[in-house]
């Protein structure tokens, strides 16, 4: 009997220390607002930008633009699927979130926001 209380007593005080850890990783990753901290951030990084979309970007790419806030321009990828039929123009301010990603061609390097979610703004 006094080994089942004991048994007893140390899985209770093991569950009593279970605690959640964040990844450092997640802890470190706190969204971009703005172009310019864009420009600087990692691959990967999460994005949640306000602005407007000034044009289609110069590449053969259907799917790029040139995004624009107070802070600077960075070339966006938005696919089909996240326009939901919502119509912008460049007077349509907007709020985007997705993440940062770089491509590292060693002739052309390159650096975007990958858009996720797109929000037209009231």
């Amino acid at each position: 009997m006094k080994h089942i209380l004991f048994s007893a007593a140390v899985l209770t005080a093991a569950a009593a220390h279970a605690e959640f850890i964040e990844s450092s990783h997640t802890a470190m990753s706190a969204a971009v607002k703005t172009v310019s901290e864009a420009n600087l951030a990692a691959d990967d990084t999460p994005a949640v930008l306000e602005g407007y979309i000034t044009g289609r970007s110069n590449t053969r790419d259907s799917h790029k633009y040139l995004f624009q806030d107070g802070s600077g321009v960075i070339q966006v990828e938005i696919d089909d699927k996240v326009w939901r039929g919502q119509t912008v123009t460049p007077a349509t301010k907007i709020r985007i979130s997705g993440e940062v990603d770089i491509d590292d061609d060693r002739i052309n390097p390159s650096r975007e926001i990958e858009v996720e979610h797109l929000e037209v703004m009231p």
